[in-house]
């Protein structure tokens, strides 16, 4: 579900171009004015471009390291000539040569950024179904998971190149962190879509089966989400570490870290739903309001789920704003009593740094919806029944209640295979759409 701001990167035409007029033929058709907003006829037109890419490179007697153009052909790219002198980099740019190896690069690298877009916005499309079948769904996730692990399947064979040995003068390469990034994106997103998965399949049953929770596997899913944060963690730790690199070229990343901030809450707030339902079914209704009103604040506060238990006594002036920050989550507590309290313009998820996180918005509204009436529910219940204490939840990284992260088993991906074997496709394709979507 994850859609990186400026991404998928878009071909530029070649200047001084030094390949044959076939092979400008076929990228013409990648070459566009604007960002991608046909994903699915930009994907058979960058798949296409790929094998008349590799059977040029197999044709040439140079192989990877034989000079395609000048410059880079690809937008939102950054070289380390740019990187140090911004203001010069119409300038260097020109004195850049770009081989066959880069143009295999970032073709892969576009190929994987679609397929997620592409896997996104079907997301998107079917959490707005409403149905009391949710069974009759079960092709459409299929597919979904099918282009994530298609674009995982072509960052694994960027990843597998082997490196151009270097030339005088040396060539400009792309920055390797940046494939791995890709791939943990890719697959962090698999996770990220079976949480939407099941929280969808609990909407439509506490809709059409009188608020019936419908998933027995809420600690898993818990887990899942928990997982995810670690993993949001790790990638914006090789970003940081990839922006310091001075060596190679990689995309422009400099609206990443703020995005992935977005996401972390996000999916705090599914950490929050699923640990609650856990808790429901296990009758501890205290824990289970404390958990949702995490997941609350996790999607509405700008800072940390953090209260002043855990605050530092040595700080006054970081405990001052401990007490204004907690003050300010109960009154967004006291008001979130309908669905109407939601406001999207308010909320860091709507961050004018990183346009892509609106694609995320739309389930973001469903999982707010889902924890207010889960709210209402919970209070209803205790207020009238149970007369539990609320037990409040802290930070995932601070508060030892919470379980340890762990992701659902994928089958294996292996990479993309240009020469793939007839009889092993023909039979793979006869499978399709059958067995474990994951």
């Amino acid at each position: 579900m994850i859609v990186l701001p400026d991404t998928p990167p878009v071909a530029i035409k070649f200047k001084n171009s030094k390949v044959s007029p076939q092979l400008l033929s076929v990228r013409a058709a990648i070459e566009l004015q604007q960002q991608v907003t046909d994903s699915t006829s930009y994907l058979i037109h960058l798949e296409e471009y790929l094998k008349c890419l590799l059977a040029y490179i197999d044709q040439n007697g140079t192989g990877n390291s034989s000079v395609l153009c000048e410059g880079i052909p690809w937008t939102n790219v950054i070289s380390p000539k740019q990187r140090k002198i911004p203001k010069l980099g119409p300038s260097t740019d020109n004195k850049i040569t770009w081989i066959a190896q880069n143009e295999l690069y970032m073709t892969l690298i576009a190929i994987t950024l679609t397929y997620l877009k592409k896997a996104a916005e079907m997301t998107n499309a079917i959490i707005d179904e409403e149905t009391d079948n949710v069974g009759q769904f079960n092709e459409n996730w299929k597919h979904i998971m099918s282009y994530y692990k298609t674009g995982i399947s072509y960052i694994l064979y960027a990843m597998n190149l082997p490196p151009v040995q270097q030339q005088e003068p040396p060539q400009l390469q792309m920055n390797n962190v940046l494939l791995s990034i890709i791939h943990k994106i890719s697959q962090v997103s698999i996770q990220i879509v079976i949480l939407i998965k099941f929280s969808w399949i609990n909407r439509n049953s506490f809709q059409f089966k009188g608020e019936t929770i419908q998933t027995e596997n809420n600690s898993t899913l818990s887990k899942v989400a928990i997982y995810i944060l670690q993993e949001l963690k790790v990638i914006k730790n090789l970003i940081n570490g990839m922006e310091k690199s001075e060596q190679d070229f990689t995309l422009d990343c400099s609206h990443w870290i703020k995005y992935l901030n977005v996401i972390e809450k996000y999916i705090n707030g599914y950490a929050g739903l699923f640990q609650s339902l856990q808790m429901y079914k296990e009758d501890k209704l205290g824990h289970a309001l404390g958990l949702v009103h995490f997941s609350l604040l996790s999607l509405q506060s700008k800072q940390a789920v953090i209260t002043e238990s855990t605050k530092s006594t040595k700080n006054i002036i970081r405990n001052v704003r401990m007490k204004f920050n907690n003050k300010k989550n109960e009154m967004i507590l006291s008001n979130l009593n309908s669905v109407s309290s939601l406001q999207i313009d308010k909320s860091a998820f709507n961050e004018k740094s990183s346009p892509s996180s609106r694609l995320i918005l739309n389930d973001l509204n469903y999982l707010f919806d889902q924890l207010i009436k889960l709210n209402l529910k919970f209070t209803k219940e205790n207020n009238n029944l149970k007369f539990d204490t609320i037990v409040k939840w802290l930070d995932i990284f601070v508060d030892s209640k919470w379980p340890t992260g762990c992701p659902i088993p994928i089958s294996e991906i292996k990479p993309y295979d240009p020469h793939p074997n007839q009889e092993v496709t023909e039979v793979k394709l006869d499978y399709t759409g059958r067995g474990a979507y994951y």
